[in-house]
């Protein structure tokens, strides 16, 4: 029976960082401004319900040419054949039409018919230090406009993840967005200003921003739904990050989904 109790799965999303540095603070709100170089994982959000977890993301900066000759084009890059990052001049993603923001994207969040948005958080990140350095006093702000809607200002509501390492000035932020969400619905959200840097450099310029959102739909299975986050990094030989998921019934199968950077 589809609604039985009995039947539980687990929709786990983890954020971490692979290769470089992710994510945001945990805890009560922070003053705006407030930085950590390290926040340990814990969970963010839980609910048992009939329902699950989607998200929206999309990059503030991409590829305008070719640095390195062996490396393939930008176009055939963005096409989908290898390339990374520190091969390219990076320079802003930019689809709006307005004057004052330097870089924006759009991605959609796609929720089943008579969803309801239980949860929703606004996940942001980026390299301040490639051809350019940005300052970090707008690490924990961007804008954000909901389907038809003007930008609204986000500000981080807990402590700002931020580190120098490996060549890279980095950082990600985050905000409870729910209210915003729930309104809107389901559609293409956009994200603007985004702190990051663009040029060239080993480190490669980085950044952009994910839009996560848990919902009840009373015609999905009954599912055990978390949010994790923290700041840290992974990667690199020999470096394990490892996130212990808590409460999560032994013996389920589920679906684990990442956020991370470069």
């Amino acid at each position: 029976m589809r609604h039985s109790l009995g039947l539980r799965r687990v929709f786990v999303i983890p954020l971490a960082l692979a290769a470089c540095l992710t994510a945001t603070g945990t805890g009560s709100a922070a003053p705006p401004g407030t930085e950590k170089t390290r926040i340990d994982f814990a969970q963010r959000y839980r609910a048992l319900q009939h329902g699950g977890i989607v998200r929206a993301a999309n990059s503030a900066i991409t590829c305008r040419r070719a640095v390195d000759r062996t490396a393939e084009s930008c176009a055939r890059a963005r096409g989908g054949l290898p390339g990374a990052n520190d091969d390219f001049d990076m320079f802003y993603v930019d689809v709006d039409d307005d004057p004052n923001t330097y870089n924006s994207s759009t991605g959609e969040v796609r929720l089943p018919p008579h969803s309801r948005v239980s949860y929703a958080r606004l996940y942001w990140g980026g390299n301040l230090r490639a051809g350019e350095q940005k300052p970090p006093k707008d690490n924990g702000r961007v804008l954000i406009a909901e389907p038809g809607g003007a930008y609204k200002p986000v500000i981080a509501d807990t402590p700002v993840g931020h580190r120098v390492t490996d060549g890279a000035d980095a950082f990600q932020a985050s905000a409870d967005v729910t209210r915003l969400v729930r309104s809107a619905g389901g559609g293409a959200y956009t994200v603007a200003q985004v702190n990051v840097a663009k040029g060239h450099s080993k480190a490669g310029a980085w950044g952009g921003w994910t839009l996560v959102v848990a919902y009840e739909n009373a015609a999905e299975p009954l599912r055990a739904l978390a949010v994790y986050d923290g700041f840290d990094a992974t990667g690199g030989r020999g470096h394990r990050h490892a996130v212990r998921l808590r409460g999560v019934p032994g013996g389920t199968a589920g679906t684990v989904g990442v956020v991370a950077y470069d």
